[in-house]
């Protein structure tokens, strides 16, 4: 079983280089390599993200050129479809904006990760909640990275464009 060290995840960086902690402990890096590109080294071992298309948006991850993660959106939809090789049928992502913006990732009616930031409050943060659905570590921080390259311009824009970012994390009971 995975434990953050702390209750808080902070993301600090600028512009393209982001680092994901809970408390002092590292748990990825994220580089922006390009408009498309990101990679992402989590313990050493680096994943790339790409991302193609503009109606619907495909993001491939991959490591030492194998695909480990697809995330595929419908055409203009609020949803989104998340594999992994290792998973027997795909994650669900969707998107919602009332009254909060979040992402919802699920597995079935098993909630993996809410991503949400919570509208009209000055510089709220955004909140991380976990569900009891267990995934591998690096499954976890990949999708951790997914969420917050959908959702950082709109952060940035939302904080002011601080340099340290705050993202509160609620684990499941």
């Amino acid at each position: 079983m995975f434990a953050f060290t702390s209750d808080t995840l902070v993301w600090k960086g600028r512009t393209n280089h982001f680092q994901l902690f809970s408390g002092e402990e590292l748990l990825l890096d994220l580089r922006y390599l390009s408009s498309g590109e990101q990679e992402c080294r989590i313990n050493g071992r680096s994943f790339f993200f790409e991302r193609t298309g503009f109606w619907n948006p495909i993001y491939q991850v991959s490591q030492d050129g194998a695909q480990v993660m697809k995330m595929q959106h419908q055409f203009w939809g609020s949803k989104a479809f998340i594999s992994f090789p290792v998973l027997d049928e795909p994650l669900e992502m969707r998107y919602k904006n009332d009254p909060q913006l979040s992402l919802l990732i699920s597995k079935g009616t098993e909630q993996i990760i809410r991503y949400s930031l919570q509208l009209g409050i000055p510089k709220s943060p955004f909140r991380i909640e976990l569900g009891n659905y267990m995934l591998e570590v690096d499954h976890l921080l990949l999708l951790l990275a997914l969420c917050f390259i959908l959702t950082k311009d709109i952060v940035r824009e939302y904080h002011g464009g601080q340099d340290e970012l705050l993202f509160l994390l609620l684990a499941a009971a």
